[in-house]
């Protein structure tokens, strides 16, 4: 998970707090050495402010937070507390930026035949009816884009970056890796292009 989170007092950012469970990430943002950027490595509800955020940015994270089998209440519940949690952080009137993949045109029970649970093991990315059911008792929605053409071209970049290394990649790895994340970038190209696969931002106001 990433949060970006600014708290502040008498209006003056005092630290923003990077946030995340990827070591890759942790120790990549830390070595930039950027002023004023305190990094975690911890989940999001071990987090514990010093104060209270000025402004929450989260990418990537809601939809690692419930898994294949769970029902839409279940779901909500989780995604719930996250919220809950975001609004205890920040000043009233303060506001919460969400990145997250969602679910598309895709029936609730064929979810997880096409979920890549290979590549992301327990994941179940969340409906945009959840989000929002989820959020209603602590966040005002004031905008959302679904931004998946934006995502349909990153995943053919990496593809084509991908192809391009072929030799060099299966030159370092054991066999079968090069054609283990070439299959899933064509299967996750393939889902966005559908439109079972979504890429949306929203933006919320505490109440």
């Amino acid at each position: 998970m990433i949060n970006d989170m600014h708290c502040v007092a008498g209006g003056v950012t005092l630290v923003s707090n990077f946030t995340t469970l990827s070591t890759d990430q942790y120790n990549h943002v830390r070595a930039l050495d950027l002023p004023g950027v305190e990094v975690r490595l911890e989940n999001y509800e071990d987090y514990r402010p010093a104060g209270k955020c000025a402004g929450i940015v989260s990418v990537g994270a809601l939809e690692h937070f419930t898994r294949p089998g769970l029902s839409a209440a279940e779901k909500v519940k989780i995604y719930r507390r996250f919220f809950e949690r975001c609004r205890d952080w920040l000043n009233p009137g303060a506001r919460l930026s969400l990145q997250c993949i969602t679910w598309g045109n895709v029936p609730r029970d064929r979810t997880g035949s096409i979920m890549a649970q290979d590549v992301f093991p327990e994941t179940d990315p969340p409906y945009v009816t959840d989000v929002l059911e989820a959020s209603a008792d602590t966040f005002e929605p004031l905008y959302m884009e679904n931004c998946r053409s934006d995502y349909v071209r990153t995943l053919e970049v990496w593809l084509e970056r991908l192809r391009a290394r072929q030799p060099e990649i299966e030159a370092m790895t054991t066999d079968g890796i090069f054609e283990f994340y070439e299959r899933y970038l064509r299967r996750w190209i393939y889902g966005f292009k559908r439109k079972q696969l979504q890429l949306c931002r929203f933006v919320f106001q505490r109440h």
